[in-house]
């Protein structure tokens, strides 16, 4: 029985969130991502004066700040509470009586409250099971956090009570509560165990005259203890107009204004996306170049520290998600060395805008004996990386008709999609957008090449699912009109039907041509759109004697400071390898290298070694028998006849 038949339940559920998840994208291709503790919020009393996007703004994906008073600082408390006039109830059983905002005034003086109640000395956020769910929070009082370069610590004590809830993190929302300029400071989540009391910290800066904090899970039913704030003061102002520029492929230049009193900066470099840094320099200047390896599509944080023997100062950042570069020339392929029967090093010259290199490499084979299988594709999906709510998950192509690449997620090369949902296990295409009028989406289709061997034939097996209804997919030999998506099927081509409780297929296709492609295409689906699934796929031929292809092999995607990769392939018979390089910064991509050809060791049954030194002159020949008079300036393939010795030469 099929994977999909067996986890037929769980792929409903699956489909159904991916359908969902899909209707995120917008016509642009964005994914809005919106975490669950911010959905949360927007559903608070509190959090419908605010925008989803003006809350994103200030949602926390930046620097990670370690919350231990640095050295020369002075904290200085501005609110601490206790709860101990809470006393009703315990932590395990809390209160029945709901404290609302006058009542819990009382109790707790200026603070706000909503779902409250009392629980031994402790303050019991409830969680009402609504529509839309309804998580019970505190808010502070107004506090006066304008001084100081309005940098403040908050530390809570607490503990998640929700069963349900395990992976759920206390979530806090720093928020400028004055009614005629109201604003969102800052917000994140931080971890908190469900088995013992946790202290969560963090620190922050851009406090004003009306800061107050709003604490609570996502999921409800959270224990809160203590709560403290503390201003805290420095010894030297904070940088001011950090800035993150390109200096080239793998370097951004920060800059700032100088402090006084600095006798040195730390300057750090991080993934915006995930907090993580990447590097970091110490100058007594007030610029740096910071060398990473950064991702260019998540954009990039700086953060500056100003020192001096007193201590150090909070630290000034710069965002930049404008990352790109004049231009990425073509990197210079150079000859592979290290030939041998188990594959080569494939060698390029450093691109000085290039963060990435892609090395494509291409297969040249010819069946030399009997028969053979020619294997075009062959996936289980399980490289994904992704999670079926992984915004990630999501490939997009242009609308206009730009493909997406599946070379970084999928193991055979040389396939795209212009829309696709693509996590661990699955390989999904979809027509959810036709209504939008983005037609020709749903397409997954493979590597021009001559696919008139085999006899122009090859049988497509695997399994897979469909989201809403039955739906169909056409598979077969074919052509895409690049400015229109327009696909023509070969005669030949067949139809099967993905059902939602999952389904086998096994066509045989035929009308292989050169310069087609492998296509496919849904050509019937539920009305309003439907997902055709994969959750495993293949595609081979049988290739006769003398049949000779070439097909890509494989992709490997490279570091900025790459210059040289380890290719390990079997040569088998009279294969050719050829690799080119590209040179990539986020969505800016170089012209291809030059093509360098790499010969079987034992290519027509000539050793692959450099002519051995001899007393007797040597004799040059091209590959075809051609004899050349000076070889010094020759390149690529030769051979060399050395008295009774025959070498061939890759130069």
């Amino acid at each position: 029985m099929v994977k999909s038949l067996l986890l037929s339940a769980v792929a409903v559920c699956m489909l159904s969130a991916t359908a969902s998840a899909q209707t995120n994208i917008s016509l642009k291709g964005a994914n809005e991502n919106i975490p669950a503790g911010v959905k949360a919020f927007l559903q608070t009393p509190v959090g419908k004066n605010f925008k989803a996007a003006d809350v994103m703004k200030a949602y926390s994906k930046g620097v990670k700040k370690a919350d231990a008073t640095p050295a020369g600082v002075t904290p200085v408390v501005a609110l601490s509470e206790g709860f101990s006039s809470l006393t009703k109830g315990s932590a395990e059983v809390p209160d029945t009586v709901e404290l609302t905002d006058s009542l819990a005034n009382i109790l707790i003086p200026g603070w706000g409250a909503w779902h409250i109640y009392q629980a031994g000395g402790n303050a019991y956020e409830s969680y009402v099971d609504t529509k839309e769910g309804d998580p019970g929070y505190l808010m502070t009082p107004n506090i006066d956090l304008s001084g100081d370069q309005g940098v403040f610590r908050v530390k809570m004590w607490v503990k998640n009570a929700n069963p349900d809830r395990s992976d759920q993190v206390l979530q806090y929302f720093v928020m400028n509560n004055d009614s005629t300029s109201r604003g969102i400071i800052q917000a994140a989540g931080l971890p908190m165990s469900s088995d013992k009391f946790t202290e969560c910290s963090f620190t922050t800066s851009g406090g004003v005259k009306q800061t107050a904090v709003m604490l609570f899970g996502w999921g409800g039913k959270v224990l809160v203890d203590s709560v403290s704030v503390e201003r805290l003061v420095y010894p030297l102002n904070t940088p001011q107009n950090v800035k993150a520029n390109v200096k080239n492929g793998s370097t951004i230049t920060a800059s700032w204004d100088a402090v006084d009193g600095a006798t040195s900066y730390v300057a750090t470099l991080y993934n915006h996306e995930t907090g993580d840094s990447i590097t970091s320099a110490e100058v007594t200047t007030n610029s740096a170049d910071l060398t990473g390896d950064f991702v260019v599509t998540d954009g990039v944080l700086v953060s500056v520290v100003a020192k001096n023997a007193d201590g150090e100062s909070y630290p000034g950042s710069g965002y930049s998600d404008d990352l790109e570069v004049d231009e990425v020339a073509a990197p210079v392929a150079d000859e592979a060395t290290d030939v041998t029967e188990n594959g080569f090093t494939a060698n390029w010259e450093k691109s000085d805008n290039a963060h990435t290199y892609t090395l494509s490499l291409v297969r040249t084979h010819t069946v030399t004996d009997g028969t053979e299988q020619v294997s075009y594709f062959n996936d289980g999906f399980g490289e994904i990386p992704y999670s079926n709510d992984d915004p990630q998950s999501t490939v997009f192509g242009n609308p206009i008709g730009s493909p997406f690449s599946l070379d970084d997620l999928i193991d055979n090369a040389g396939w795209s999609v212009y829309l696709a949902t693509c996590f661990t296990g699955y390989l999904g295409i979809t027509n959810i957008y036709d209504s939008y009028g983005l037609t020709g989406m749903d397409v997954l289709y493979g590597p021009e090449a001559d696919y008139s061997i085999c006899g122009g034939k090859a049988t497509v097996s695997g399994t897979g699912m469909s989201a809403s209804d039955d739906v169909v997919v056409k598979v077969g030999f074919g052509t895409i009109d690049e400015n229109t998506k327009e696909v023509t099927f070969n005669d030949g081509a067949k139809e099967f039907t993905l059902s939602t409780t999952g389904s086998e297929f096994n066509e045989e296709i035929s009308g292989g041509t050169a310069n087609s492609r492998l296509i496919f295409k849904i050509t019937d689906a539920a009305e309003g759109g439907d997902v055709a699934l994969f959750d495993s796929l293949s595609i081979t031929g049988i290739a006769q004697k003398g049949d000779t292809y070439t097909l890509p092999y494989a992709t490997v995607t490279l570091p900025y400071n790459a210059t040289s990769y380890n290719v390990e392939v079997p040569f088998t018979g009279n294969d050719v390898f050829t690799y080119s390089v590209t040179g990539e910064f986020g969505t800016q991509v170089s012209n291809p290298s030059n093509v360098i050809t790499v010969y079987a060791p034992t290519y027509n049954g000539i050793s692959s070694v450099e002519a051995a030194k001899s007393n007797g002159a040597k004799e040059y020949y091209t590959i075809d028998g051609m004899k050349v008079r000076n070889a010094a300036n020759l390149h690529g393939l030769f051979i060399v006849r050395d008295g009774n010795k025959t070498y061939k030469v890759v130069k």
